[in-house]
């Protein structure tokens, strides 16, 4: 898992898919989002955003496009860092 930490105006520019992520408030101008996986494609980010809440078919990620300069950094996260965002993957069967 992967930490994005984009500045705080992006949310605002995506309007209520902001809603469904999860993101976490950081002290200044950025926050941070959880992903499955981030690959610079340069002009973008593309990450595997992580949902609040499963979709009906249970989806725990969204695919997006990020701006790269409204990312500050990316960080490979352990386990036990991401379970700090509230994300528990769904077990598998």
């Amino acid at each position: 898992m992967f930490a994005i930490y984009v500045r705080r105006a992006w949310l605002h520019t995506v309007g209520e898919i902001a809603d469904r992520l999860i993101v976490r408030a950081e002290p200044g101008e950025y926050v941070s989002l959880l992903a499955a996986d981030a690959i610079t494609n340069f002009p973008f980010v593309e990450a595997k955003l992580a949902r609040k809440e499963l979709t009906q078919k249970g989806d725990a990620f969204l695919s997006a496009q990020i701006p790269a300069a409204e990312v500050s950094g990316i960080f490979n996260l352990t386990a036990a860092e991401a379970g700090k965002y509230g994300f528990h993957p769904p077990k598998k069967k």
